[in-house]
């Protein structure tokens, strides 16, 4: 129980900017550690840009489009977690990559056919 108040007591719960972070899970700590500071805001840009063309993608089987939805759930909750890291730079990288997959993807009219009997 100690080490759980102690890990709480890291957390910080205001913006700061630092490659000191947590990410996502405890064995993923990057401790000063610039290249992997820079993976993880790739990866957070990238998880952004995922979600965004995910959000765009019509499948015609149900249960692909069934999976394709789980995921992008999935992506949205992870990079959720990343954001309430409270670390500036990641927050940026999601708020990029929403943008930019948004700009890429989302300007695009979905077109979906029904027919009516």
């Amino acid at each position: 129980m100690e080490d759980m108040d102690m890990d709480m007591m890291e957390m910080e719960m205001f913006f700061y900017q630092s490659a000191n972070v947590k990410f996502l899970f405890k064995a993923w700590t990057i401790q000063d550690n610039v290249g992997a500071y820079f993976g993880a805001l790739l990866l957070t840009f990238l998880l952004g840009f995922a979600i965004e063309w995910l959000s765009t993608r019509r499948i015609k089987s149900k249960k692909v489009d069934c999976l394709a939805y789980f995921f992008k759930l999935l992506m949205a909750y992870a990079l959720m977690l990343i954001v309430m890291t409270f670390n500036a730079l990641l927050l940026v990288a999601a708020l990029l990559g929403l943008t930019f997959g948004y700009f890429t993807f989302g300007f695009r009219p979905i077109i979906v056919k029904r027919t009516i009997r």
